[in-house]
């Protein structure tokens, strides 16, 4: 997958530097295009991340990793398309952000989003399927006053 078959949003409603967008869709093509939540689930399962669906609120997914050891945890409440990029955006910490999971809290608000946090939602971005990317907000792109 290059990064002209990504059909990314306009650079302009993009928040992060041509760089780490070339770096992140680099790390992305190793991965198949996801459509539906068994093949995230699968997509993990295949780099070596269980998956554990739990009941908790306000925590929108968790990543931990030790050595060669990850287990993620995804709300199960959430809609299809929802879990898709949750699961997408973690796997994009495990393969970007793997030599400072520990020196770092990853987070995202709605007035504060860490250059971390935008990297993994760009990784989610390019294995997420179209119907996938229309259906949530992604925190590397500026939606200006919507």
């Amino acid at each position: 997958m290059q990064m002209d078959e990504l059909n990314l949003p306009n650079f302009s409603n993009i928040t992060m530097a041509r760089n780490a967008i070339e770096r992140v869709c680099q790390a992305a093509r190793k991965y198949p295009r996801v459509f539906r939540e068994e093949k995230a689930v699968e997509v993990c399962e295949e780099a070596g991340i269980e998956i554990d669906f739990c009941s908790f609120e306000n925590i929108p997914g968790v990543l931990i990793q030790n050595g060669e050891w990850a287990r993620m945890a995804v709300p199960d409440n959430l809609s299809e398309t929802q879990t898709v990029k949750v699961i997408l955006h973690e796997l994009g910490h495990y393969e970007l952000h793997v030599t400072n999971r520990f020196s770092h809290i990853f987070h995202g608000h709605t007035h504060k989003v860490t250059g971390e946090e935008k990297e993994a939602d760009l990784f989610a971005f390019c294995l997420a399927a179209d119907h996938i990317r229309e259906a949530v907000r992604w925190n590397f792109i500026d939606y200006g006053n919507q």
